[in-house]
């Protein structure tokens, strides 16, 4: 017992001599109107100066703006700099004239405020800021292109797109990396240049013939064709007629033309239209692709073989495919005097072989490059 009592006594002593040595230092130094040592703060050493040579160092340490890309972004930081304040004026604060009260109240406060230091900047204040930066700086990607023009493939490369990290960019901010604080990553573009060079393999095309001189018809079929022209279709994907062409009324440009309703011809707007879907439906059958939805005519057609038709109608009746090959397809709409050619292009395997010539109804072109006469 003797001997714990001798340690637990020793001890003590050392606790109040340590005390009374710091605050002896810490009491002169306030006394002299500086900070005592030890005193650090944003990984800087505030001892032996004066407040405002401390706050000076503090707000050395605080950044002004973020930079990104040749690009200046200012920070305000007002709220920050005045919990900085609040806490100086804790640390250079003196209770009394007693040397010992004033040591003991100094290691009591900043024993509190290192449990409890100020951030290096206030998030409330900085967040909105960076949302605003954020904005400035991110850029979507933009999507590689190609189309089928003049009997060749016109390519165009896509860009990737920007992203800033908010949350990270806070991160490194607290954790004082000002000069490289903005995290961004790169947003990739889909399709990519890569995917689309793939697309190279025909592997359907069609052509049906229709009578120019039904003008409202024709108006018809050849503005479904330049609503299917140019439509790419990732691997997995469906296409829906109806989406892609839409609704077919006066207000987009369809006029009234002669449709079948049960057993009845009749006119509507959008009459004719059913031929591209036709079309398009004989060019997936050439390409071996999933269809999803079909639907025959209450009556033959004459631009098809009987029963190799796909009627549409808008919100009632689509017609629908998946792309199940293992890169993109790219459809090709183009209609001429008197004819409708859609062709699937794609990346031929063994379940989608490459077409060996055009098909049609009831004639095709003689060639790949030349068009229907």
């Amino acid at each position: 017992m003797k001997r714990k009592a001798i340690v637990l006594v020793s001890v003590l002593f050392v606790q109040l001599l340590a005390a009374t040595t710091l605050g002896t230092s810490a009491t002169y130094a306030l006394e002299n109107g500086k900070a005592p040592q030890g005193l650090r703060a944003l990984g800087v050493d505030l001892a032996e100066l004066t407040r405002d040579e401390a706050w000076n160092k503090i707000e050395s340490q605080l950044p002004d703006a973020l930079e990104f890309g040749g690009q200046r972004f200012p920070l305000s930081l007002d709220q920050t700099k005045r919990v900085w304040h609040e806490w100086l004026d804790l640390v250079y604060q003196q209770n009394s004239a007693s040397w010992l009260k004033d040591a003991l109240a100094l290691i009591e406060r900043l024993g509190k405020n290192s449990a409890a230091a100020p951030p290096r900047l206030s998030k409330a204040e900085v967040l909105p800021q960076l949302d605003k930066i954020k904005a400035a700086i991110d850029r979507p990607p933009v999507p590689a292109h190609i189309a089928y023009i003049g009997g060749q493939f016109v390519r165009q490369k896509g860009q990737a797109g920007l992203a800033m990290d908010r949350d990270s960019t806070w991160e490194a901010l607290l954790n004082g990396h000002w000069a490289s604080a903005v995290m961004v990553k790169p947003l990739l573009p889909s399709p990519s240049d890569a995917d689309l060079d793939k697309v190279k393999d025909t592997l359907g095309d069609y052509t049906t013939f229709f009578d120019p001189r039904d003008q409202g018809r024709t108006t018809n079929v050849r503005l479904a064709a330049k609503a299917l022209d140019g439509q790419l279709l990732a691997p997995g994907s469906v296409l829906s007629f109806n989406n892609v062409v839409g609704e077919r009324t006066k207000l987009t440009g369809y006029v009234p033309a002669y449709v079948f309703v049960e057993q009845e011809v009749v006119k509507a707007d959008g009459g004719g239209v059913c031929q591209d879907s036709s079309t398009l439906y004989q060019a997936v059958r050439q390409a071996h692709l999933e269809i999803t939805e079909r639907h025959s005519h209450s009556l033959p057609v004459a631009y098809v073989p009987k029963g190799q038709d796909a009627t549409v109608s808008y919100g009632l009746l689509d017609f629908g495919f998946r792309n199940n090959t293992q890169g993109y397809l790219l459809i090709s709409a183009h209609s001429g005097e008197n004819w409708v050619r859609i062709r699937v292009f794609g990346i031929a395997d063994e379940v989608h072989p490459a077409l060996t010539e055009p098909g049609g109804f009831s004639e095709h072109p003689k060639a790949w490059e030349s068009e229907p006469k």
